[in-house]
């Protein structure tokens, strides 16, 4: 069985989030050139904490894809992560995919099937402090559009989705190249 993550927030119980209404981190394109007082440049390179979205919601194992869905379009988020009802720690992701392949498409009852029966499984993560192009390299690796992110405690602290990515270090050829990549039909994307 896999090792699960404890989760640091609370799960969603249907109000409003404030981490949407907070103002984003300023970040600048590229790797940042600074220049010390003695006249010598550095290049540094962008975190994912300087672009993730913090304050996370989970949803439980048992609750309903009606209802993920509805915390998802309450939220305005794609995925959430999932937690055991038993130690509330992460043990997957949802995404609005994997309700609407997964599930809806194949005609299942949203109101009684549960999370945990479709969730994405094993779970892909990085670390505050990487690089963005470490978190891009694992999007375009396991083919996912979104990463959940651990301290170095490795407790979840946020979500790097492909949309972060444009806002950090990643030039648009990158870029490009991961939406490409995690976009294409399995049978292209070998």
């Amino acid at each position: 069985m896999q090792k699960a993550l404890p989760l640091g927030a609370k799960v969603h119980r249907g109000s409003t989030s404030p981490w949407r209404q907070q103002p984003m981190t300023p970040v600048w394109p590229g790797n940042v050139a600074a220049t010390h007082l003695d006249g010598r440049k550095e290049q540094t390179k962008v975190k994912v904490k300087d672009v993730m979205s913090a304050e996370l919601q989970g949803v439980r194992t048992d609750t309903s894809l009606q209802e993920a869905a509805e915390h998802m379009r309450i939220l305005d988020v794609g995925s959430l992560p999932v937690v055991s009802p038993e130690d509330n720690r992460v043990v997957g992701m949802i995404t609005d995919r994997d309700i609407v392949v997964r599930s809806v498409a194949r005609g299942d009852d949203v109101t009684n099937r549960k999370i945990g029966d479709i969730m994405s499984t094993p779970l892909v993560c990085c670390h505050e402090e990487d690089d963005l192009e470490e978190a891009s390299a694992a999007m375009k690796a396991k083919r996912v559009r979104r990463i959940l992110v651990l301290n170095e405690k490795d407790q979840p602290v946020g979500i790097v989705s492909v949309g972060d990515l444009s806002q950090g270090s990643i030039d648009g050829s990158e870029l490009t190249s991961v939406v490409r990549h995690v976009s294409a039909p399995m049978s292209q994307a070998q």
